[in-house]
């Protein structure tokens, strides 16, 4: 059994990257159980589970200096639903495992006193989607020119889920498409297209599902253009639930 030290988490909002914000994150996904116990049960009540909710709470330290800091992009954001919050406790190298989800943040506190370090809490949820474990994939990267990334394995029975955050843009009218792929084996000799993200420009994040999945091994593609030394930074976790 692994034993890890909590340390180099990332945290990616929508398009920008907190993780250098932030002192606290809790992360919950949670089932309410429902009682369906009928008056005829004499020994023990009975249950089904209700539909899932995720609960994402994080303190935040304040920084008004510029448009991209703390407090005016997470103002901005407030109560703008399906922004795309993954988490990656072990940080965001390449195939790490995290966890997503389309959020919709509902709270922004401020409660300090003198003397103390400036702190908003925050509170997010999940907007009509599970909390999904991803792997991050080609993690944290950027990229100048058009390429496909490292095959994983996914092992795939379900709905397959993307969530992009692009942080960083540069060049002269630049542009990424990026698509999720998937193929039957590792070599990739038939490469199918999963999920297509909307065409980016500037930075932005994005979430994306398709049901019926059955292939094992996943990829990144991305096609790049623009001039100028167009570049993007950005990470594309992959899930399956």
């Amino acid at each position: 059994m692994a034993i890890y030290v909590i340390s180099g988490q990332k945290l990616y909002i929508g398009e920008y990257d907190r993780s250098g914000d932030i002192s606290k994150v809790n992360l919950e996904a949670k089932v309410p159980a429902l009682e369906t116990t009928p008056i005829s049960v004499v020994a023990a009540k009975t249950f089904i589970p209700g539909l899932q909710e995720t609960d994402f709470d994080a303190d935040v330290y304040t920084s008004y200096a510029a448009l991209t800091d703390s407090e005016p992009t997470l103002w901005a954001n407030l109560a703008v639903p399906d922004k795309a919050l993954s988490v990656y406790p072990n940080g965001a190298a390449a195939n790490t495992p995290g966890y997503a989800f389309r959020s919709l943040l509902t709270k922004l506190d401020l409660k300090n006193k003198i003397g103390d370090i400036a702190v908003f809490n925050i509170n997010a949820k999940s907007s009509g989607s599970l909390l999904v474990k991803v792997n991050s994939m080609e993690g944290i990267v950027t990229k100048t020119a058009t390429g496909t990334g490292t095959a994983y394995t996914i092992p795939a029975n379900g709905t397959v889920y993307g969530f992009l955050h692009v942080i960083t843009v540069a060049g002269t009218n630049p542009t990424l498409n990026l698509l999720v792929q998937s193929a039957t084996d590792q070599a990739f000799t038939t490469p199918t297209t999963r999920l297509t993200f909307t065409q980016a420009t500037v930075i932005t994040s994005e979430y994306k599902s398709l049901a019926g999945m059955t292939d094992d091994w996943w990829r990144l593609s991305w096609t790049i253009g623009g001039t100028g030394g167009p570049s993007f930074t950005f990470i594309c976790g992959v899930g399956i639930e």
